[in-house]
């Protein structure tokens, strides 16, 4: 089976026995499909025509009525009139048994019947005035009424009364206009429905009551109820659905399992069934079916005996190509083969002699070819060895033999190689280490080049620089490796040499070198000693505002001292009697003033606590409180001037303004503690930073920080000149990551700007610091409403020493050295500026 031939024929063969199969199989799945598809479409068809004639049928009845009820007055007509009405309507159609006029009281005004005259008290009468919703659906709502399907035994006929009602000049509802029909005319649409040979058609009402069936003597059918039958309710829900629903498979009316469609006719809500058996459905699907299936054997069996004489003709050839094949894989290239088709097999003979005649010539020239290349080979003034995959020795030519002192043997391997030709590491003056060999390397699919192995031979050792390859098949798998090498023992000579003058060079240079290293840390030194100046003369700067901002804190905290020494000195004998006399309601009062006292609220202007204290006395007046403009004031400072009504009970108390007085003094005395924690805070923090800026650090590493930290420091030391005239903005970008920078050396910088700033706008403007994430940078900018920087002096502001001050009031330093100090954290600093507007922006690496 593994053979081509064996798979050529079996394949083909299976193929096209599958490919008949298949498309008979199609034929006779599709075949089937459009059988079924065109019985379900004639019995959709037929059952949408009956239901459609019945439709028209009572459409045409009730538009009978409903053109005799539209005349104004009919139930005031005189009695011949109606009469002669009623009697045009019975005989204007078979259908109808009884005519008849009720009137607002639900009488008969006037009933005709087409066979026998009728009295008011017949039964069929009767029967119109007990049928209740009849009256109430026509006449008291206004709306048209068919009555459920009955059967008459009078005429052995079903029948059904449709009513409309009747309006008088005035519009009206002033009777009922009725017509009872007999359902004869269904019997003769049942019978025009064709269904098969032997389908038939019935009609169910809306309570499954069958009212119809086709091929029934009319005078022997009975009205029966079908609602338990199973397939039923699926008509129902079938013919109810919006969407075309199959036909469905159940056993029928008459017992046998059919094949059934349904539809409505919705006025009426009746259910009309087109049943057809399944043995006449499905018998031209299992007919055309049994042909299909002859037709798709015999094509097989006929495509079977066409493949395998169809495989013969190309099977023998190839059976000759194959035998030809081998005997040229053998070494006879010589071998030709006969194949007289004049057809793609003939054209692949003819093709596969001409490609053994072109083999023979190539090896031909290939013998040729390799001739000559070793003649290449022994002409080049390099040596060249080359060995197999396996490491033996397979090629050295002339100059190779010469530079190794010998040639190749077939009892050489490759592992003894370097010691059979001596090669020893020039460094080590041991054999060369395999793991280094340039022919091991290319062996291993690596290119390589060396120059510090010898070849030792009885009078002189011979340097060599090696350069080895692997050479590889089209599947990229090293089948050989060569290497190429020539003596370099003039270079090494010239390398020594060389060595000898580098080496006095480097003397010499480390020389000059020392003396330059001394003359760059005098100059380092010499710039330490400036930056270090400035910085301090920028302190200078700020000491007096700092001295001023701890003062400041100091005062509040000697003065709230002095409040909290009076307090105790005035009533730390008074206390504890105090506390004795107070009842428990008061030292309950006493502890809610007390706790809303300390309650954080928006402070008040002068304005507003004037309005709160004089709405204050105007109430405590009206609850005839004492001294209501003293205890007004204490209320609003003890932040008690909304809860009046909470504390009302007890400010009514003769006790309560002294009470009220020592929770006014214990709340100050909290106040007075409050503010000595915020001031002593205030200073700790001016200090912090003055301490932080201040700082020497003598490492040199680099620290991660946020770029605000520091800013923040130095706004903190120029606060008192900030806060005389000073609009600080802050534009900073949340979330920003540290950078790893000289923290020192970056609070120089940021001194140096705000300083500058400051003083560009004589200490009186807006000074706006942002600081956002661009790409991998941070950008820092200082931006001042000062007058700007004039565009002749613009290109000077970096340079050292130069400055726009007055004599004595600076270095010239300070820009140069923020340049400097923004370089060596690999940043870069940029000035724009206009009247109005001057922003230097910085930007550091993240």
């Amino acid at each position: 089976m593994r053979s081509i031939t064996n798979q050529l024929r079996y394949g083909l063969v299976s193929l096209t026995v599958f490919s008949v199969l298949l498309v008979g199989g199609a034929l006779t799945y599709l075949s089937w499909q459009q059988q079924a598809e065109q019985t379900k479409l004639l019995q959709q068809t037929s059952v949408e025509k009956a239901a459609g004639e019945i439709r028209a049928y009572l459409d045409r009845l009730q538009r009978q009525l409903n053109y005799l009820s539209e005349l104004n007055g009919l139930a005031e007509f005189d009695e011949d009139t109606q009469r002669r009405i009623l009697e045009g309507l019975v005989n204007s159609n078979s259908a109808y048994e009884m005519a008849g006029i009720l009137n607002e009281k639900n009488q008969i005004i006037e009933a005709m019947s087409p066979y026998e005259p009728l009295s008011l008290a017949s039964p069929e009468i009767t029967k119109i005035l007990s049928d209740s919703k009849l009256f109430n659906l026509t006449f008291t709502k206004g709306q048209n009424y068919i009555s459920p399907v009955e059967f008459d035994p009078k005429t052995n006929l079903t029948t059904v009364t449709l009513a409309v009602p009747i309006r008088n000049r005035n519009s009206q509802i002033a009777g009922v206009l009725f017509g009872k029909i007999n359902l004869n005319f269904l019997d003769h649409i049942l019978s025009r429905t064709l269904v098969g040979k032997t389908g038939y058609t019935y009609i169910l009402d809306n309570r499954a009551v069958l009212i119809a069936k086709k091929d029934t003597n009319l005078n022997n059918f009975k009205t029966q109820t079908l609602k338990d039958q199973p397939f039923v309710k699926t008509l129902f829900q079938t013919a109810v659905s919006a969407t075309n629903q199959p036909p469905i498979i159940y056993q029928g009316l008459n017992g046998k399992q059919v094949l059934g469609s349904a539809t409505l006719v919705r006025r009426m809500q009746w259910l009309v069934v087109v049943e057809l058996p399944t043995k006449e459905a499905y018998e031209p699907v299992i007919r055309m079916i049994l042909v299909m299936v002859s037709a798709t054997g015999f094509s097989t069996l006929l495509a079977v005996f066409v493949s395998l004489a169809f495989a013969k003709s190309i099977i023998i050839p190839l059976q000759f190509l194959t035998k030809a094949a081998s005997q040229m894989s053998s070494g006879q290239l010589n071998t030709r083969v006969q194949i007289r088709k004049k057809n793609e097999l003939g054209t692949l003979g003819d093709s596969f002699n001409e490609m053994a005649k072109r083999l023979q010539e190539s090896f031909n020239e290939l013998q040729q070819s390799e001739q000559k290349i070793r003649q290449f080979l022994e002409a080049l003034p390099i040596g060249i060895f080359i060995i197999d995959k396996h490491g033996n020795p397979y090629y050295a030519n002339s100059r190779s033999t010469e530079l190794l002192g010998r040639g190749i043997t077939k009892d050489e391997n490759y592992d003894h190689l370097r010691e059979i030709y001596q090669a020893y590491h020039i460094e080590t003056g041991e054999i060369y280490p395999q793991e280094n060999d340039p022919l091991f390397c290319a062996l291993k699919g690596q290119c390589t080049r060396i120059e510090d192995m010898e070849i030792r031979q009885k009078n002189q050792s011979i340097p060599l620089e090696v350069w080895a390859t692997p050479i590889c098949d089209e599947q990229g798998e090293v089948l050989y490796a060569i290497a190429a090498f020539t003596d370099i023992t003039l270079r090494k000579k010239a390398e020594k040499l060389l060595a000898e003058y580098n080496r006095i060079l480097e003397q010499q240079v480390a020389e000059r070198t020392q003396e330059l290293s001394q003359a760059l840390e005098n100059l380092q030194t010499t710039q330490q000693e400036l930056i270090q100046s400035e910085k301090m003369a920028a302190l200078g700067q700020v000491v007096a505002g700092v001295a001023h901002e701890v003062n400041t804190p100091l005062g509040a905290i000697r003065s709230s001292a002095q409040n909290i020494d009076d307090f105790f000195q005035k009533n730390s004998l008074k206390l504890p009697e105090f506390f004795q006399e107070i009842t428990s309601e008061n030292l309950y009062y006493f502890s809610a003033i007390l706790e809303q006292s300390r309650q954080i609220s928006p402070p008040l202007s002068t304005k507003e606590k004037r309005q709160l204290r004089k709405a204050l006395i105007s109430r405590l007046e009206d609850h005839s409180i004492p001294n209501s403009d003293i205890v007004a004031d204490t209320l609003v400072d003890l932040n008690c001037y909304d809860k009046l009504d909470s504390f009302l009970p007890f400010l009514q108390q003769p006790e309560s303004p002294e009470i009220l007085q020592k929770i006014y003094e214990i709340s100050t005395l909290q106040k007075s503690t409050d503010t000595i924690l915020l001031a002593t805070d205030k200073a700790a923090k001016i200090v912090f930073a003055l301490k932080t800026y201040s700082r020497s650090s003598s490492s040199e590493e680099k620290t991660l920080i946020p770029v605000s930290e520091g800013i923040e420091t130095v706004l903190t030391l120029y606060s008192n000149y900030l806060k005389k005239g000073v609009e600080l903005i802050r534009n900073y970008e949340p979330n920003l990551p540290p950078i790893l920078c000289y923290p020192d050396e970056l609070n120089q910088v940021w001194t140096n700007l705000i300083h500058n700033a400051i003083q560009a706008m004589d200490y009186k403007g807006v000074l706006e610091i942002a600081i956002q994430k661009q790409a991998q940078n941070i950008a820092i900018s200082f931006t001042d409403n000062g007058p700007g920087i004039p565009p002749e002096i613009m290109p000077k502001i970096f340079q050292p020493f130069f400055t726009t001050k007055p004599a004595g009031e600076g270095t010239g330093l300070g820009l140069d050295i923020v340049s400097k100090i923004i370089e060596k954290h690999s940043g870069k600093i940029t000035v724009e500026s206009q009247p109005g507007q001057t922003t230097f922006t910085i930007w550091l690496p993240i």
